[in-house]
């Protein structure tokens, strides 16, 4: 590659054609297609060469590393299927961050900006980025499992701790002896009061 433009200079780029129409086939300056769009935002603006043509061929690029979803940032790219592709994957759109992302979907749709929801995920084949593109501190797109597992369990021990705390704070306090107290006496006295009535329904 010629050159390692940031997360935040490809997502620029990309909402600088927002509104563009989509032109199966067509890769710019004006109108694009899916892969279009990302092979001209990479190649001819910010000047990444080598950019394959095809999302088929871009999900199979050396140049691309996997990523999950959990450690998404923009600029990434992710891959889906969609019914009616004649490949896999047959669509590919840039991740522009805060849950977004940017893609030229089909005839008659134009370039657009569109949230990551659970319904485009159920399509996802999976998530890529430019090799040497770094952190760009954007964390929207979810929690890494290591992270989210730490985060919870941290949680999970503080919550535990409140509630240990919270009992045994209720048994140092005076009034929750009067209670146990006065249960203890009360159920003494039903018992002794049960007691009476079996004598003397014995004694008959």
């Amino acid at each position: 590659m010629a050159s390692i433009p940031t997360g935040e200079e490809i997502i620029a780029a990309a909402r600088g054609h927002l509104g563009a129409p989509y032109v199966y086939g067509a890769a710019g300056p004006s109108s694009f297609d899916c892969s279009g769009l990302v092979q001209y935002v990479l190649d001819d603006e910010l000047h990444v060469k080598g950019v394959p043509r095809t999302s088929e061929s871009q999900w199979a690029w050396s140049d691309l590393k996997t990523v999950t979803r959990g450690d998404l940032q923009p600029g990434d790219l992710i891959f889906s299927d969609w019914p009616g592709d004649g490949a896999s994957p047959g669509h590919v759109a840039f991740y522009s961050g805060g849950g977004k992302l940017i893609e030229a979907p089909r005839t008659g749709v134009p370039v657009h900006e569109i949230p990551l929801d659970a319904a485009y995920e159920s399509h996802v084949k999976g998530y890529r980025r430019l090799a040497g593109v770094g952190s760009t501190g954007d964390t929207s797109g979810g929690t890494s499992s290591t992270t989210g597992a730490l985060l919870g369990g941290l949680a999970g021990i503080g919550q535990e701790f409140a509630n240990a705390s919270k009992f045994v704070g209720l048994l140092l306090m005076p009034a929750t002896w009067l209670r146990v107290a006065a249960f203890l006496v009360g159920g003494g006295a039903v018992g002794a009061g049960l007691w009476m009535l079996l004598q003397e329904a014995g004694s008959d």
